[in-house]
């Protein structure tokens, strides 16, 4: 209750009231990724989660290069891409890379999303999720990569952050096909040298009573034209280095300074 009241705070003093009550107010009219069914244990502990999460990544972002701009302008935009751009964003900060966020152009090979310093070197980030339909097969999956490959430049390497739908599957039964995954990446990433990395987020949902699982893939692209100096860029749940004026810990602003 104490997370989600300093959450409710944060929203408020950053996109506003007004914001707040049309996105996160308990009602009917929530929009995605708060719309889940409250009557539930599962959706009312996905909603909270994700209340707390979007202040979390609000208030750890603040400092970002671009950030005001990027508040701005995800006030005429559809919140859900935001708030997975906002997740890639916090990801990659989180992994010791120095990000900033990028003011849309328009221009293709300009118009990618986010700015990350690795070993002070610049790498651009294109985030790409459910716009017009959720991704959820290997088609819109290749689909939405080959999107993404266009927005990147071709003089620094390129990273691709793509989310995919709970539901992925080819199979009757609707099952979520990592293979699938597996074999749209192999056969992606044979056809581009400008990607360097993709990395693949998904929720999966287990246990009992049913909860919500982020899992994040990385995939490298040893033929890329311009490799980046990292082996890789996400470290495991346990191996976040600890860093001068970062908090790794969630949320972070329950985090001592």
């Amino acid at each position: 209750m104490q997370w989600h009241v300093i959450s409710h705070y944060i929203i408020d003093m950053t996109l506003g009231v007004d914001w707040f009550d049309s996105h996160c107010q308990l009602g009917e009219n929530r929009l995605a990724p708060f719309a889940q069914d409250l009557s539930t244990d599962s959706g009312a502990a996905e909603f909270h989660l994700n209340v707390v999460r979007l202040a979390h990544m609000l208030f750890q972002l603040r400092d970002t290069p671009g950030y005001d701009d990027f508040i701005s302008s995800l006030m005429t935009r559809d919140f859900e891409p935001v708030f997975f751009e906002l997740h890639a964003a916090s990801l990659l900060f989180q992994n010791s890379c120095t990000v900033q966020f990028v003011k849309t152009t328009g221009i293709k090979g300009q118009d990618y999303d986010l700015r990350l310093l690795i070993e002070n070197k610049p790498v651009a980030v294109e985030v790409k999720s459910r716009r017009a339909s959720p991704i959820t097969d290997r088609k819109k999956l290749k689909n939405a990569l080959s999107e993404a490959r266009k927005q990147l430049p071709t003089d620094i390497p390129g990273i691709v952050c793509v989310a995919i739908s709970a539901e992925f599957h080819t199979s009757p039964e609707f099952a979520h096909a990592e293979s699938e995954v597996e074999v749209a990446l192999t056969e992606f990433l044979n056809s581009t040298k400008r990607v360097n990395r993709v990395l693949v987020f998904w929720h999966r949902f287990e246990g009992e009573p049913v909860h919500s699982k982020t899992m994040i893939k990385e995939w490298k692209n040893l033929n890329a034209r311009l490799q980046i100096d990292r082996e890789w860029l996400i470290a495991g749940v346990n191996e976040l280095p600890i860093q001068e004026a970062v908090q790794n810990g969630f949320p972070s602003f329950m985090q001592l300074a």
